[in-house]
């Protein structure tokens, strides 16, 4: 009885501090793995040659649920993307993407693309999530939450 009672705190232990350090950690949080409910890319799979297609991402932040935000709270949402032959890790995409969209609103970001050459490309990117806390550290600095979601899509380019 007591191994169980200790297994579970144990577990609820590492629970609570591994979604404390989500929210309260001064490092960026990477997430590659999103669930469908959180987040969908909306985007053909099959584009024309020079045509230009309209996109949108619906974001669902898990942080949002977890932080009670105030009126002087800020939030800011991007969306980062290239397009190209082979996919990539959002380490290799931070500082090489091409396009960048601002939300719209708390969960959609409005972009479009265009593909000069036939053939499959991947549209990569991260969505950027910021929030700016009116709470400040010891050097005065405000406090700052970053969170990163990688996002991939596979598309084929036809001729027109």
């Amino acid at each position: 009885m007591k191994t169980v009672i200790k297994s579970g705190l144990f577990i609820l232990t590492i629970l609570l501090v591994s979604g404390c350090s989500q929210i309260n950690g001064d490092k960026s949080k990477v997430n590659n793995k999103v669930p469908t409910n959180r987040l969908t890319i909306k985007i053909k799979d099959i584009h024309r040659k020079d045509s230009l297609e309209y996109g949108e991402i619906v974001y669902k932040s898990k942080i949002m649920d977890t932080l009670q935000l105030k009126k002087n709270d800020k939030r800011y949402l991007w969306f980062h993307y290239g397009i190209y032959d082979k996919p990539y890790n959002i380490d290799d995409l931070k500082g090489k993407t091409t396009e960048s969209y601002e939300a719209i609103n708390d969960s959609v970001i409005p972009f479009d693309s265009k593909y000069s050459k036939p053939g499959v490309y991947y549209l990569e990117g991260y969505i950027e999530e910021v929030f700016l806390l009116p709470e400040y550290d010891e050097n005065g600095n405000m406090r700052k939450l970053d969170n990163f979601i990688k996002i991939s899509k596979k598309i084929k380019i036809v001729d027109k």
